[in-house]
């Protein structure tokens, strides 16, 4: 099988891969409910993105897209909850933080063009040019 790689999977793999990586520190420092709740929220950004390929319908296509961004904005709470544990000055904090508001603008984009009417989008790359639903 043909792994598919776009924009938005290649992104979440590596939020998820660097969210996992801080949570392991977290971890060592004994933060582990932060660290799980972290780690949890990065992956089912993901999930939810690889769960948008497998749909029927635009509309269902556009709520998984929709769930990935409120995962992005749950990983946001949990960065901002270490930050007040004063973690936020690790590298990996900042790397974690950065791509997750990548994250949050590609989604908040590729959610837009989806509200837009059917005959405006031109596609929403999530891993192979035919990733869109149709209607």
């Amino acid at each position: 099988m043909v792994k598919r790689t776009g924009p938005l999977d290649t992104k979440a793999a590596l939020l998820a891969d660097t969210a996992a990586d801080f949570a392991f520190d977290l971890k060592q420092r004994r933060h582990y409910h932060l660290a799980d709740q972290l780690e949890r929220a990065a992956s089912a950004v993901g999930a939810s993105i690889a769960e948008a390929r497998g749909v029927l319908t635009r509309k269902h296509f556009s709520s998984k897209l929709q769930h990935a961004l409120s995962e992005c904005h749950e990983v946001k709470y949990w960065l901002d909850r270490i930050s007040h544990k004063g973690f936020a000055n690790n590298h990996k904090f900042q790397e974690v933080s950065g791509l997750q508001l990548e994250m949050i603008k590609m989604l908040t984009s590729a959610c837009v063009k989806l509200s837009e009417p059917k005959n405006e989008i031109k596609s929403v790359k999530t891993g192979d040019e035919t990733s869109e639903p149709k209607a």
